[in-house]
């Protein structure tokens, strides 16, 4: 239980970060079968999780055999730091990107066309959404070496890596429970959403991102003050 504790802020940060995943969500949820579409999505977008966190760790495994265990603690202690400054870095550019007067939709061209996809489609944009997102690849290389450093079985690689994923999946997951608890009033609340995070996605990542890189690079000085 312990590296799930280590892991849960990281998963939390992937959740808060997709901002644009959950948008696509939203959306999907408004079109035609948008239920099957929007879990499509969902699926995806968390098989994606786990393939890539399972695939930094068997690859992380290769490179660290060999290593001792402080060695391993050390990598992972300058990666969080390194991957604070390069979110803090992120955080700056959106402060630059904002413009709080503007009322503008800017979202990219693909997600104003997403709710006229299929089932399978949604499926396959959930999985590439949630494999080349450049902030999920920023964050997923910590996770898996601190699931290396806790030296689990395979099970336990397996398993927590689909827990982290789990919880990373949530932000996406949200849309998908809007009908059970709005009811009749679930397009006015989705189409609402789809507004509020469109018109404040730079500002919602400038600040989200802020926040995840001090806490990055607090539990990477942690770390490497414990050694």
């Amino acid at each position: 239980m312990g590296v799930l504790g280590e892991l849960i802020p990281v998963a939390v940060g992937l959740a808060m970060l997709g901002v644009m995943p959950m948008i696509a969500a939203v959306v999907l949820m408004s079109s035609d079968n948008g239920a099957g579409k929007a879990w499509a999505f969902a699926s995806g977008y968390y098989l994606a999780l786990v393939a890539v966190t399972l695939l930094l760790v068997a690859i992380g495994q290769q490179v660290d055999q060999g290593q001792s265990e402080s060695t391993i603690s050390t990598t992972d202690s300058v990666i969080q730091i390194v991957l604070g400054i390069v979110l803090l870095a992120l955080s700056y550019r959106n402060f630059r990107k904002r413009d709080p007067g503007s009322t503008n939709d800017s979202s990219p061209g693909w997600l104003k066309k997403v709710d006229k996809v299929s089932v399978p489609t949604a499926f396959g944009l959930g999985f590439t959404a949630g494999a080349v997102n450049p902030k999920n690849l920023a964050l997923i290389p910590g996770a898996a070496i601190t699931i290396i450093a806790a030296d689990l079985t395979t099970v336990g690689i397996i398993s927590t890596s689909a827990l982290f994923a789990l919880v990373g999946t949530c932000g996406v997951a949200i849309p998908l429970l809007i009908p059970l608890v709005a009811g009749d009033r679930k397009d006015e609340l989705l189409a609402s959403l789809r507004d509020w995070l469109t018109r404040n996605t730079a500002v919602i990542m400038m600040v989200l991102l802020f926040i995840l890189g001090w806490i990055l690079i607090g539990r990477g000085i942690s770390g490497l003050g414990s050694l």
